[in-house]
């Protein structure tokens, strides 16, 4: 399964395209950095999307860190690009699978795998909040 789209080739890309201040940064200062703000490695990157064409951008990002689920959403038009608007919401699987992801990405291999994820993984990996907690 790929996990990384268009312009989303690492979580090091990720991490420069949302702070591009962090570009003048040798890959260990990267990687201190990344470590000290618990940004997503890349065994945590479930599914990341940029898209930057005609002047504006959109971006998606699905990862998962200590069995919660997150997601990232941006986009821009041509004055900005995605500077400093990394913004992690908690997710589910269930909450996902409700979606149409038809706004978010262009019809296309990406999206056909982004739905294949959400409607596969969420049972494998629990409902996201709560998930392992018993009810009684």
């Amino acid at each position: 399964m790929q996990r990384y789209w268009e312009l989303f080739s690492s979580p090091e890309t990720i991490y420069r395209l949302y702070y591009p201040q962090a570009a003048d940064l040798s890959d260990f200062e990267l990687a201190v950095r990344m470590a000290i703000e618990k940004f997503p490695n890349d065994g945590d990157i479930l599914f990341a999307y940029y898209m930057y064409e005609e002047y504006s951008g959109r971006a998606f990002v699905l990862y998962q860190q200590v069995r919660v689920l997150y997601e990232v959403h941006g986009s821009h038009c041509s004055c900005n690009g995605l500077e400093n608007s990394w913004r992690p919401e908690q997710t589910t699987w269930g909450a996902l699978r409700m979606r149409d992801f038809d706004y978010v990405l262009p019809a296309g291999d990406a999206r056909d795998e982004l739905k294949r994820l959400i409607k596969g993984r969420g049972r494998d990996y629990g409902a996201g909040f709560g998930a392992g907690k018993v009810r009684r």
